[in-house]
């Protein structure tokens, strides 16, 4: 398995970890959206090169600045859910969004990978459940990231949803109410 996959099975194990002992806590900061969307995707970002996928990180100019929310907890879910887009996409592009729609910042993984059957959708969110067991060995994990990041967008007061279709890719995305970080003038 590549560096990229082993990180993030250890990163898989410590999420369990601190999944069981106890609920995942917010810690509040100052974060710059672009900045933390680009952290979180390099790494898949190299790999989609390797791969000869396009990547594509499509920010709206309207989040640009700073943003009062939780970098480990964005960071990390757009980590699992870029990192799945990549792992079972073949050809075509992987996409990562966030943009402001209604008050809220919206956040998008898009791929051209295989897709999931309709059946397969409500499932998905189930601890240490994979697809397609023989996909998941190919490109390793352990069926844990969806339902981690699936809490950790709960913590944020979010809901991963995801819109998918065999032969025609997925979509998972979720939105939060970020609030603006205002600076106090110093007088």
């Amino acid at each position: 398995a590549s560096d990229v996959y082993k990180r993030q099975i250890i990163d898989d194990i410590f999420d369990i970890a601190s999944a069981g002992v106890s609920d995942l806590q917010l810690n509040l900061a100052p974060l710059d959206i672009r900045a933390m969307v680009e952290r979180a995707v390099i790494n898949n970002a190299n790999q989609c090169l390797d791969k000869g996928i396009a990547f594509i990180v499509d920010i709206d100019p309207a989040v640009d600045g700073e943003w009062v929310g939780d970098a480990n907890h964005l960071q990390r879910t757009l980590s699992i859910l870029t990192n799945n887009a990549v792992k079972f996409t073949e050809s075509g592009e992987v996409r990562v969004e966030a943009r402001l729609a209604d008050g809220r910042i919206i956040f998008s993984v898009t791929d051209t990978g295989p897709g999931i059957s309709e059946e397969r959708l409500s499932e998905i969110f189930g601890v240490f459940t994979q697809v397609d067991a023989s996909a998941s060995r190919r490109a390793g994990g352990l069926g844990r990231g969806l339902a981690i990041a699936q809490k950790r967008v709960a913590t944020m007061g979010g809901d991963l949803q995801v819109v998918s279709q065999p032969g025609h890719g997925s979509v998972f995305s979720f939105s939060l109410a970020l609030e603006p970080h205002r600076r106090v003038a110093e007088s």
